[in-house]
């Protein structure tokens, strides 16, 4: 999988997931020293947890967020989230996604 600053020129990004994708998600956006401003997943309240440092938002708090790209970090029912993120206001050419990079 794959993040990096020189394909993708922006500086603050949200991150959208919290399982394994987006702890990778989250390291290669270390890596690109993009700053990470929020953290969102469509869990219920209770069911969301802690991502690092950040308290997991629900997706209609991205309107709160100043933020150049948010990061699909899940390869799962993407194309449904994809909807669902633009249900919620996230311009289309706000959001990227993980790359699956074949080593052979």
């Amino acid at each position: 999988m794959s993040l990096s600053r020189e394909r993708h020129d922006f500086r603050e990004g949200v991150l959208c997931g919290t399982d394994e994708v987006a702890e990778i998600a989250c390291l290669s956006l270390q890596e690109a020293d993009v700053e990470l401003v929020g953290v969102v997943d469509g869990r219920s309240k209770r069911e969301r947890k802690r991502f690092f440092s950040f308290n997991t938002l629900p997706y209609r708090e991205l309107k709160s967020l100043e933020y150049d790209k948010l990061v699909m970090a899940t390869f799962i029912e993407r194309e449904a989230l994809y909807e669902r993120l633009c249900e919620e206001g996230v311009l289309e050419d706000k959001i990227m996604g993980m790359e699956v990079k074949n080593p052979i």
